[in-house]
């Protein structure tokens, strides 16, 4: 049995969805309750596993990325910067300093790096000024390597692609009855997972899995 807009409306109101998934995808998800009392078990494990990964990830990037980053920045912050002087394009005018700590200078500095010699009179400082740039750059990198950043993020990043592919697997869940759909679709509202434009195909399966049980 397929499952008509109508029906399909009639099954998202029974567990009190009724609003356009890509509606609700936006709205605040107050009153959300993680509750799978009902659901079946490998549904329920999926989403305990989920909820499990979330925390993973927010005490790594509060109890560990965080205070690396905040180390790390101010060892960014310690690096000597470089400062090149500029004479101008005309003679007469009045040099004036360009230096690491500024991104127009640099990005300025990159510009005449192209630039030979003889095109303008400052090509000499420009690559000398964005030499240093490349050189704190790869400090910066070299910094997040030992304060141990660099692991700490790829760590917070493994853990961001476990919980998608539980979110995945979610998703994708073959719902066997009114509940487990209302339990997948419950969380993946309240965490914005949904994309907007229309019922994703995997609540179409569902609700034709649930009506040809019923019909």
């Amino acid at each position: 049995m397929n499952a008509t807009p109508q029906t399909r409306r009639a099954i998202l109101g029974a567990i009190g969805l009724a609003v356009p998934v890509a509606v609700a995808g936006g709205m605040a998800t107050a009153g959300i309750s993680p509750d799978t009392t009902g659901t079946s078990p490998e549904l329920r494990a999926l989403l305990e596993a989920e909820r499990r990964t979330e925390q993973a990830i927010a005490h790594q990037e509060s109890a560990v990325c965080d205070p690396l980053r905040a180390r790390w920045l101010a060892a960014c912050d310690a690096l000597p910067h470089t400062t090149v002087e500029i004479q101008g394009s005309n003679p007469g005018d009045t040099p004036y300093v360009w230096t690491t700590a500024n991104e127009d200078h640099v990005s300025a500095a990159k510009r005449l790096s192209w630039m030979g010699e003889r095109q303008h009179p400052d090509t000499k400082a420009g690559r000398t000024l964005y030499a240093a740039h490349i050189r704190r750059e790869r400090a910066k990198r070299t910094l997040a390597v030992d304060t141990g950043l660099r692991a700490a993020i790829e760590r917070s990043n493994a853990l961001g692609d476990e919980r998608g592919a539980v979110l995945d697997a979610i998703a994708v869940f073959p719902a066997a009855s009114l509940i487990d759909l209302q339990a997948k679709l419950r969380r993946l509202i309240e965490i914005e997972y949904l994309d907007a434009g229309g019922e994703p195909e995997f609540i179409l399966a569902d609700v034709n899995r649930i009506l040809s049980r019923e019909g």
